[in-house]
């Protein structure tokens, strides 16, 4: 947490140079919804594949259109037959979700669940487009391309970074709020005492909160580097 803490402060005082995080998770998948329970969710890409969920998994919106500063929080009451959403394994364990983005801001298709040859058209492009966490480019590359930014390829490029960055912050702040959601449930004198310690629901929210601002600055930035792409 402390790790996370210094790295966050470095990062919401410059966000206009975005600094590559580590990968969200090592495998991913996307898909309609086929089916659902408290604890799986099953979904269909290229073929059917069913997960775990469990108290750590962790529900965020998908935004695939704008406005891209959309606040991202939600839970698994979103999850519906139909509903497009991206989940994202557990290195650990593969046949658990360690994070869930629901795209509520597309319609919930039940054909599209029953199909796998409308997946395709539907689902792959926008996403594989918008948050692959091979767009995430290196503090050095940002400052350059920024620098010597001429072309609307070199503003695409910028604008993925930030849409693949946002995604990370949106992901961040997800696990901050399930990390407050734990410590209310077991808290200890430092809540009391110290409200704002590391270790304690408020810390956590503190850096939710952080983390979400970030989301929003990158989205913006996306924004546009994609209006002055579309201009040139």
């Amino acid at each position: 947490m402390m790790k996370r803490m210094m790295a966050m402060f470095v990062l919401v005082s410059a966000v206009g140079i975005a600094l590559p995080r580590p990968a969200v998770a090592s495998d991913s998948f996307s898909g309609r919804i086929t089916n659902f329970t408290a604890t799986s969710v099953s979904v269909r890409g290229p073929e059917v594949l069913t997960v775990t969920l469990d108290s750590r998994t962790i529900f965020t919106k998908l935004i695939t259109q704008k406005p891209w500063q959309e606040d991202t929080r939600l839970n698994a009451r979103a999850l519906s037959v139909g509903r497009l959403v991206v989940v994202h394994v557990r290195d650990e364990d593969p046949g658990v979700a360690r994070w869930v983005q629901i795209a509520t801001d597309m319609p919930s298709t039940a054909a599209a669940a029953s199909s796998s040859a409308s997946f395709a058209p539907i689902a792959a492009a926008p996403v594989a487009q918008a948050f692959k966490s091979s767009d995430l480019l290196t503090a050095k590359e940002v400052r350059e391309l920024i620098a010597n930014a001429k072309t609307p390829a070199d503003h695409v490029k910028l604008q993925k970074h930030y849409l693949a960055s946002a995604a990370r912050y949106d992901a961040e702040a997800a696990e901050h709020t399930a990390e407050a959601q734990a410590y209310r449930k077991n808290p200890s004198f430092l809540d009391s005492k110290h409200p704002l310690a590391p270790g304690t629901a408020s810390h956590c929210d503190r850096f939710a909160e952080l983390s979400r601002a970030a989301a929003k600055e990158a989205r913006d930035l996306a924004a546009a580097h994609e209006q002055v792409a579309a201009a040139k």
